[in-house]
């Protein structure tokens, strides 16, 4: 019988290639937007780590952000940075001002305008070399002063920026300009991925995101040796326990990834839907294609009850095929999902946010999920119609067991007996 299921799946090879078309394109969106998630929540983590590299504990105002900026920047000020150099186990220090700011591009086009993050406004804060290892520059040099700017290089050439040209910039209040000095790169993924990056000097950046002579926030590196929470413990010693707090990296990164997690798996739902659209249009495909196929092989199928097949057997006669076409269309389906989930990042609109680079993760899921949904939905749609076959093909009931009445003989014909024609029009072999 599985021989004859194979061959029959041969043979029809025009009219079920249909049904493999149907399923396929519901398996590669299944596929596709499970991989796809997977491979952008694996590069949104490996981007948070290196976002995460150089720090260990992060110190931030624990005043509600309704406060005013004086009160709630207070305790960051840079006394509090020297006690905080001075904790064991303390490696480096970086007291941060940073922030959200709008920039417009050279021809007053606001940038980025649909998005509410990825617009950030930093100070530049050198090292004992003078240089500051998160945002190098480029070309040109740093902000010295509050009339002057350095951009990302990538947000210069988006906005059609020139070193020396007026670059219009606003935080809440209205907008100001300030002249470009400089270009700088930047791991930040925020930025990388299609954000905007401006950096200005110290000053400036204090009293545009926080207060004159206060941080945002202050990043410590752990010496080698010092653990994060070990660390977090000895500096939250010496805050000011109702101004200010410790995070651990792992803290923030933990936060981050429930974050991640939610917006990459939103991602999944128009996929989702075209799969659902094509696995139920494609049911009812599979379910009107067995049945022609079933019809077209009644005969055949009541010479295997004939010679001694049941009706079990047609059954799963019927149901092998539908697996064996509905494997077939899941391996197919599955390759085509790979191909689906490398065209999402471009197909999905994201407000301009581009999806951190990085490899296909394949997983098992993806994989267990195309087979059940392939040959699932196949056998379970061609079900009926194999039921219907093996219904078909029984014999009836008066012809179970030879007539008990006496043969009659055939008018005009030689001696002997014969079964009347409702009996002998068909085989008894209900057994």
């Amino acid at each position: 019988m599985l021989r004859t299921a194979l061959r029959h799946v041969l043979a029809q090879k025009t009219r079920l290639i249909q049904t493999v078309l149907a399923v396929c394109l519901g398996v590669a969106f299944i596929s596709g937007s499970l991989v796809f998630a997977d491979s952008t929540t694996a590069a949104h983590r490996a981007a948070m780590s290196q976002d995460y590299a150089d720090i260990s504990v992060t110190v931030r105002p624990k005043s509600a952000p309704v406060a005013d900026a004086d009160e709630r920047y207070g305790a960051l000020d840079d006394a509090l940075v020297r006690t905080l150099a001075a904790v064991p186990g303390v490696g480096s220090v970086r007291p941060v001002a940073d922030g959200s700011v709008t920039l417009a591009a050279k021809d007053g086009t606001p940038m980025r305008a649909d998005s509410m993050r990825g617009k950030l406004g930093v100070a530049y804060a050198p090292g004992a070399d003078g240089r500051d290892s998160r945002y190098p520059l480029v070309s040109g040099r740093a902000p010295r002063n509050g009339g002057e700017v350095a951009l990302y290089r990538g947000t210069a050439a988006a906005g059609g920026y020139s070193p020396g040209d007026t670059v219009t910039l606003a935080t809440d209040g209205p907008a100001f300009r300030k002249r470009l000095v400089g270009t700088v790169s930047t791991t930040d993924s925020r930025v990388t991925a299609g954000g905007t990056l401006a950096v200005f000097d110290k000053a400036t950046a204090q009293r545009l995101f926080a207060a004159p002579g206060r941080y945002s926030s202050v990043d410590l590196t752990a010496a080698p040796g010092t653990g994060e929470s070990e660390l977090a413990a000895r500096v939250a010693a010496v805050l000011p326990a109702d101004r200010a707090e410790a995070t651990t990296a792992d803290a923030q990164a933990t936060q981050q990834s429930v974050l991640i997690s939610t917006v990459t798996r939103s991602y999944e739902r128009l996929p989702l839907l075209f799969a659902v659209v094509s696995l139920f249009i494609g049911t009812f495909l599979i379910v009107n294609t067995f049945t022609l196929l079933v019809a077209r092989r009644s005969r055949e199928i009541a010479l295997l009850r004939a010679i001694g097949a049941t009706r079990r057997q047609v059954v799963r006669s019927v149901l092998a095929e539908a697996a064996l076409v509905g494997l077939a269309a899941s391996v197919l389906g599955f390759v085509l999902g790979l191909g689906v989930a490398t065209a999402l990042p471009h197909m999905l609109d994201t407000s301009g946010d581009l999806l951190p680079a990085g490899p296909l993760v394949i997983g098992p899921a993806p994989v267990l999920a195309s087979l059940a949904v392939g040959v699932g939905v196949t056998v379970l749609a061609a079900w009926l119609p194999s039921r219907r076959a093996a219904r078909g093909s029984l014999p009836s009931r008066r012809c179970a067991r030879p007539s008990s009445r006496r043969p009659r003989r055939s008018p005009g014909s030689a001696a002997g007996s014969v079964w009347s024609r409702s009996c002998s029009a068909r085989a008894c072999s209900s057994r």
